[in-house]
């Protein structure tokens, strides 16, 4: 027979609700445990296959409960309290779980959450014939309470991060706004951490050119995230066409510069912008 109590009547109904998605006949009832009131949820059915009671519990506890820790930990130990700064850390934490976020999770050891769970489970249920949720979690979920902690404390710093990262995009869009355009179109390929740039004729620019083509105000006035190499010439330029050429559209640069750009961008890959070189040097051939 499933027996498991909770303190909070809300935590009961919710669980129940769990159950009957998976199509287990459960109830809640008000109950005397350990000379308190508490809310126990219960089946009759003798049929109930212990696998799919697992499954229900985990899942009950990674999308009803862990969120709600979360948001405590967060409101309580970092006293975050606006809601759209909250529900934008709680996002970044889900998908840590969810294995969203490898980049983040990767600053911790290895965490396997449903065999986490699973083993905690069996190992609790083997002692008890009635489960107590709440001693469940002071003598099971200790480790697995710690890891949404660090989950929280990373979070933070990468929602921090983003925030910083849209205020820096914000600025050098409205710097773009200022700049008269030096070019029409500017062809740019990007190689992994090497920026090649190109004039309209498809010509090489220099290192020397591009220093030449550099608005020293924005050299002198730049915040420290603006490279004298990339963004400060794109700026500079402030092309009305930006044609990138990339095989990796998810680099951070090439994310950058689309988001700055927005409208004025074009992706293509490198291979599209070796043969549009050939062809517009072939035509000049031809002309000549």
């Amino acid at each position: 027979m499933l027996q498991i109590v909770f303190t909070e009547q809300k935590d009961a109904e919710k669980l129940k609700e769990q159950f009957f998605k998976k199509y287990i006949q459960a109830y809640v009832k008000e109950v005397a445990f350990q000379n308190k009131k508490k809310f126990m949820v219960y089946s009759e059915t003798a049929s109930i296959s212990e696998e799919k009671v697992l499954l229900t519990f985990i899942e009950f506890v990674k999308k009803w409960k862990r969120t709600e820790w979360a948001r405590s930990i967060l409101q309580q130990q970092f006293f975050y309290h606006d809601e759209e700064e909250c529900q934008s850390i709680l996002e970044i934490v889900s998908e840590m779980f969810d294995g969203q976020r490898r980049e983040l999770t990767e600053l911790l050891d290895d965490f396997q959450e449903d065999r986490f769970l699973k083993e905690a489970f069996f190992s609790f249920r083997n002692h008890e014939g009635i489960i107590s949720f709440d001693s469940f979690v002071t003598f099971r979920l200790k480790p697995y309470y710690k890891r949404i902690l660090n989950y929280i404390e990373i979070s933070i710093d990468e929602y921090k991060m983003e925030q910083d990262y849209q205020i820096f995009i914000h600025m050098l869009r409205e710097l773009l706004k200022k700049r008269n355009h030096k070019a029409s179109i500017l062809h740019v390929i990007v190689e992994g951490r090497k920026v090649s740039f190109y004039n309209s004729k498809f010509h090489l620019l220099s290192q020397n050119d591009l220093m030449g083509l550099i608005d020293q105000e924005i050299l002198i006035h730049r915040p420290l995230s603006i490279d004298s190499f990339t963004l400060a010439p794109l700026l500079s330029i402030s092309p009305k066409t930006l044609c990138i050429y990339t095989d990796n559209e998810e680099l951070g640069l090439v994310q950058t510069i689309c988001n700055i750009f927005e409208e004025r961008v074009q992706l293509f890959s490198t291979a599209t912008f070796w043969k549009q070189k050939r062809g517009t040097f072939s035509r000049n051939a031809a002309n000549e």
